[in-house]
This record gives C-alpha cells, structure tokens and sequence, in this order.
C-alpha cells in the first residue's frame, strides 16, 4: 500500500467518497425520492470510481 493510500484510507473507501461527490455534482440522490440513483447507476459508477482509484494509486 502507497503512503498516498495509507493516509486517505483503503481504495474502496476512497471510491465510494468520490462516488458521493460525483452523486452531489450531478443532482442524483443516494437516499430515495425524486432523481433516486438506480442499482444500476450506483453500481457502474462505484465500480468506475474503484476503477480510477486503484490506476491512480498504482501510477
């Protein structure tokens, strides 16, 4: 584990604050009601972010 790593936390952790600030920027909603993220949109959009953090940790 990169020290980068060891400071923010494990990459999953890490993903899924990203994958919060990609739902804030873009209006979805995590908790229910109107603009709700679907399985699908929360599931493809954790597995992108996992995805970016891990190249970037092992660049």
């Amino acid at each position: 584990m990169s020290s980068e790593q060891n400071r923010l936390g494990c990459a999953e952790a890490v993903a899924y604050a990203l994958m919060l600030n990609i739902a804030a920027v873009e209006g979805v909603s995590l908790s229910g009601g109107e603009n709700s993220a679907s399985r699908k949109w929360i599931m493809n959009t954790f597995a992108k972010c996992l995805q970016a953090v891990k190249q970037e940790a092992s660049s």
